[in-house]
């Protein structure tokens, strides 16, 4: 996870909120992990010449130069005017549609490098509800159910994957795996690892910037060249995303879930493996300890931990961890599967 300064307030503000999890989906006892490939949605990140669930069926090859180049620089916020035109019109649907949140304004950097709102906004509310300022909605996923371990890693693919995959096929275990879309362009060989891995896969954005400071434009086209580039390379249409940073409000929802029908996801735990090895004086045992203070808690709600596979000093974390998991009788599951069970599914609080 990349760092401002706002970040460590945000995350205990957020560990401070309850909130109950996903309420209001069509049957939530059997969650899809992915998109139906021949719907709407689907048919956004399907390119000239291809077919439904079959894409890029004469383009480059994986990997190289000329793949590079279908998407946009990596680790840079999309040019707008390289945005598809679909995408654009589906989004102005979705506001002529009706349920756009006016009176939420663009977050702006302090002098400490933090993301604001004007003075005057109160973000724990709404219109703003940001998860930062401790404000949850019931379309997020927040709480796992009961008995529950949601088990998901953010930042991937990185040279880090290669471990965390070998130690999730071992184990015969399933992780949902948010990525950053540049990463996916960055490390295409970790990226057919997490498929080979039974992986399931998540959206995490192009860029990994903050959404609340993002246009609309702008965040459209973060979160749909990730869609794009895991379609493309997987055939699969993503279900599941996770807002950088858990930089959320009702705007970027509203793109996220009323353009690309995707299913926030925030967190209830953090395991603080973003902070090694350089931030907060963090180490390895330090996370593993507050792991394990988590994993020896009540079950009640169950477990939606804030994971990463950013490098491998977050991955020994987790297989550090993983027995204690297991010993300790939680219910190990990837994103779909952690909300299919359904036992305890309830309204958010916000």
């Amino acid at each position: 996870m990349k760092l401002t300064t706002s970040l460590l307030a945000s995350i205990l503000s957020i560990m401070a909120v309850t909130a109950a999890p996903l309420e209001g989906r069509d049957n939530p006892h059997n969650v899809e992990p992915y998109q139906d490939k021949h719907s709407d949605i689907a048919k956004l990140f399907v390119r000239p010449g291809d077919k439904p669930g079959k894409p890029l069926a004469n383009g480059p090859t994986f990997g190289s130069a000329e793949w590079k180049a279908l998407y946009p620089p990596v680790e840079k916020v999309p040019d707008v005017s390289t945005t598809p035109a679909s995408w654009t019109a589906a989004l102005a649907a979705a506001k002529k549609a009706g349920g756009y949140p006016s009176g939420v304004p663009l977050t702006t950097v302090d002098a400490s490098g933090n993301y604001v709102y004007p003075a005057g906004v109160n973000p724990a509310v709404d219109p703003v509800c940001s998860f930062s300022a401790g404000c949850n909605k019931a379309s997020d996923f927040y709480n796992a159910p009961d008995g529950v371990l949601a088990l998901s890693f953010d930042d991937g693919p990185t040279a880090a994957t290669t471990n965390l995959t070998d130690f999730i096929k071992k184990n015969q275990i399933s992780a949902s795996h948010n990525m950053i879309g540049s990463h996916i362009i960055e490390y295409p060989t970790q990226f057919q690892q997490i498929i080979a891995s039974g992986g399931h896969l998540s959206v995490h954005t192009h860029s990994h910037r903050h959404n609340t400071g993002l246009t609309d434009e702008q965040i459209l086209a973060e979160i749909g060249w990730c869609m794009q580039v895991i379609y493309d390379n997987s055939g699969l249409v993503p279900k599941f995303w996770r807002p950088p940073y858990g930089d959320l409000d009702n705007r970027v929802r509203f793109i996220a879930e009323n353009v690309f029908n995707l299913i926030t996801l925030t967190w209830n735990r953090d395991s603080r493996d973003w902070a090694i090895p350089s931030l907060f004086d963090q180490t390895v045992q330090k996370s593993v300890d507050q792991v394990r203070s988590y994993v020896n808690g009540s079950k009640s709600p169950g477990m939606n931990i804030l994971e990463h596979e950013l490098n491998d000093a977050c991955v020994t974390v987790f297989e550090t961890v993983y027995r204690d998991y297991v010993n300790d009788g939680w219910d190990i599951r990837n994103l779909p599967d952690a909300l299919s069970t359904g036992n305890n599914v309830g309204k958010g609080k916000h």
